[in-house]
C-alpha cells in the first residue's frame, strides 16, 4: 500500500511538473509573439484610414494634412528611397523604430506619422500601390497647418505644398 501512494505521488509530481512547464511556455509565447503583435493593431488602423482618407480628396481643391489625416499626431517625415538607413530616420524623428521597415526598393517613400515620440502611422510602398503622395517633402517635417493643393492624375492623388521646407539633414 506504501508503495502505491509513493507510486501515485511520484505520478502527480511528474504531472505537476509537465503542466507547469505548458504554463510557463504559453505565458513565454503570450509576452514574447502575442502582446507585442497587438501593438501594430493601431497602427495597422491608422494606415488603413490614413490611406482612405487621402484618396477620396477632390481634386482641384486645397486642404491641410491637419484637417484630412483621421488620427492625432505631431510630426510628419518623409524618406526616399536608399536617402536613408534606418539609423538615420531614427536620428532624425528622435526615437528608436522597432515596428518600422525601411524603403528597400526604387520608387517606394516612407512617410512617418509621429505622435508623442511615439509611431502611430507608417506607409513604406510605391505612390501607385497607395495611391497617393505628397510632393516637396524630402527629409522635412511639415509645419502646422500648411496648405497642399491636391491634384488628381491617372487615379493617384498628389497633395502639392509651395512651400520651401527646411532640410532635416
Amino acid at each position: 500500500m506504501d508503495n502505491n501512494k509513493s507510486v501515485f505521488n511520484k505520478t502527480i509530481l511528474k504531472w505537476g511538473i509537465v503542466l507547469s512547464a505548458i504554463v510557463v511556455i504559453f505565458l513565454l509565447i503570450l509576452f514574447r509573439v502575442i502582446i507585442p503583435r497587438q501593438n501594430h493593431i493601431p497602427i495597422a488602423n491608422n494606415n488603413k484610414a490614413l490611406r482612405l482618407a487621402l484618396t477620396v480628396q477632390k481634386s482641384g481643391t486645397e486642404t491641410t494634412l491637419e484637417k484630412v489625416v483621421p488620427f492625432e499626431w505631431d510630426d510628419m517625415y518623409i524618406f526616399y528611397p536608399y536617402s536613408s538607413d534606418r539609423e538615420d530616420i531614427e536620428k532624425t524623428i528622435g526615437f528608436p523604430l522597432s515596428e518600422y521597415h525601411p524603403a528597400m526598393y526604387d520608387e517606394m517613400i516612407s512617410t512617418i506619422f509621429v505622435k508623442n515620440k511615439k509611431l502611430v502611422s507608417y506607409t513604406c510602398d510605391r505612390y501607385e500601390n497607395i495611391g497617393y503622395q505628397i510632393q516637396n517633402c524630402e527629409h522635412s517635417s511639415y509645419g502646422d497647418n500648411e496648405i497642399f493643393e491636391i491634384k488628381k492624375e491617372n487615379g493617384l492623388i498628389t497633395y502639392c505644398s509651395n512651400e520651401v521646407l527646411p532640410s532635416m539633414k
